[in-house]
């Protein structure tokens, strides 16, 4: 029985395919940080599409990591601590990829943008009032080490 190598082209693309992994392997096993550079954005209640103001200050953020040769980001999406641990959870994850996307559309690399959600499982204010809920309503960029 006489095998065949692969042609070049369908090679090429399995290539292609085993290093988009491997990007996105490495932007999971990085460490990642806080910088001074990427700022954290903030969403209205019960939504997750990008407002013009967010969408500049993550215009800002990519500019950052872009510039300062970040190598990965993770972006984590968070919610306020009303509704279901369930719906937190898919509504934080549906924020970190709005972020992500609009990340990818200002040019970083797809495969190195990490999108996680917490819900409200992390809040970084736990009075009850929309003042504190506001603050819990927001997705966290942070830089891969």
């Amino acid at each position: 029985m006489k095998v065949t190598p692969a042609a070049p082209v369908a090679q090429a693309a399995e290539d292609d395919a085993f290093a988009s992994a491997r990007g996105r392997n490495a932007a999971r096993e990085l460490e990642y940080s806080a910088q001074p550079g990427l700022r954290t954005v903030y969403f209205d209640y019960d939504r997750h599409n990008l407002r013009p103001e967010t969408r500049k200050t993550l215009e800002n953020n990519a500019s950052f990591a872009i510039e300062g040769k970040i190598p990965a980001l993770k972006v984590e999406g968070h919610c306020d601590q009303r509704g279901t641990v369930e719906y937190n959870l898919a509504l934080g994850q549906k924020r970190a990829n709005s972020v992500k996307d609009y990340y990818t559309q200002l040019g970083y690399n797809p495969d190195m943008v990490t999108a996680v959600s917490y819900g409200k499982e992390r809040p970084v204010c736990d009075d009850s009032g929309e003042s504190c809920w506001q603050q819990n309503r927001r997705a966290v960029t942070l830089a891969g080490n």
